[in-house]
């Protein structure tokens, strides 16, 4: 027999993890992941846990759930830890998102839907080999 599993969020402990987190980093910043719903906690919840802990950027894995946080107030950097597709540069852009990109081809893409006011990530294969440009790529 399986039991139905309960999980309880204490956005008070949630808060405090996060500024614990920002006290031992320091003067390093804190990114609060907040993709796939919150990792199940609520996306909204553990965004402005994540914030009211010190958390100074969230991160989300795609457009939809950027345009979620900022549907709903957040006016915090947020960054899309995966490179949007091309039709989703658009509304990116529009909401403010920091973008990962990983070629050439993505950097003038998105440059060529704004006057140069994207701010995008270089994200680079470190050994994984998931995602990324080759770091000999890198600066082309």
């Amino acid at each position: 027999m399986t039991l139905p599993s309960i999980v309880e969020i204490d956005r008070v402990a949630l808060v405090e993890n996060y500024r614990s987190l920002v006290a031992h980093v320091a003067p390093s910043t804190v990114c609060g992941v907040v993709k796939a719903n919150g990792y199940g906690h609520g996306a909204l919840i553990a965004a402005r846990a994540a914030l009211a802990g010190g958390a100074t950027i969230l991160a989300v894995a795609l457009v939809d759930e950027a345009v979620e946080l900022r549907t709903a107030g957040i006016d915090a950097p947020i960054l899309l830890l995966s490179e949007p597709a091309d039709a989703d540069v658009p509304e990116a852009i529009a909401h403010e998102l920091e973008m990962v990109v990983a070629t050439p081809q993505k950097i003038d893409a998105i440059a060529s839907l704004t006057a140069g006011s994207a701010r995008l990530h270089l994200e680079i294969d470190t050994g994984m080999h998931r995602a990324g440009c080759a770091p000999s790529d890198a600066p082309r």
